[in-house]
């Protein structure tokens, strides 16, 4: 039985072998998410200033646009009198037109950074479970390989035991 008692002893051994490897595996693999989401919470910055410059933007688009629809009104009241010519107000318009036309594309471009942002938030999140998950695992390799170096050792006695016994049938 001592051959046995070898042989169960080495296979336990082996175990914390592979143990130590998982757990290496793990800890990269931990520093990988923890890079992702320092990563990601550095480009949420980003997002966020994209986001506040769009709506800046908008702002800036829509008091151009008011400016715009004074200065139509003014040249619609104006062509009525007779005051300017049509090419003038034709002119006013197309500026007025060009004007709505930039505050609607603002208004959608501060729309799809904020979705963008928002999808963002959604990876930080994800990431962060994903994180905590790799740190749970972690702990339970660390809690098998602790459990498998308390069976190395029972299995160390178990072997000096069948060696003396070994020993004492020799003799």
């Amino acid at each position: 039985t001592f051959k046995k008692a070898e042989a169960i002893l080495k296979v336990a051994q082996e175990r914390i072998l592979e143990t130590e490897q998982m757990i290496e595996a793990q800890k990269r693999k931990i520093k990988i998410k923890e890079k992702a989401l320092k990563k990601a919470l550095l480009d949420k910055k980003l997002k966020e200033a994209i986001v506040n410059a769009k709506k800046a933007d908008v702002i800036a688009k829509k008091a151009v646009l008011k400016q715009a629809e004074i200065e139509l009104k003014r040249a619609e009241s104006l062509l009525k009198e007779g005051v300017i010519p049509k090419d003038r107000y034709d002119k006013i318009k197309t500026s007025y037109e060009t004007a709505k036309s930039a505050f609607i594309i603002a208004k959608e471009l501060k729309k799809q950074a904020e979705i963008n942002l928002q999808s963002h938030f959604n990876i930080i999140e994800q990431t962060k479970i994903s994180l905590k998950a790799e740190k749970f695992l972690l702990k339970h390799l660390e809690a098998t390989l602790k459990r498998n170096k308390q069976e190395v050792k029972r299995r160390e006695a178990e072997a000096k035991l069948a060696y003396l016994k070994l020993s004492y049938t020799k003799i």
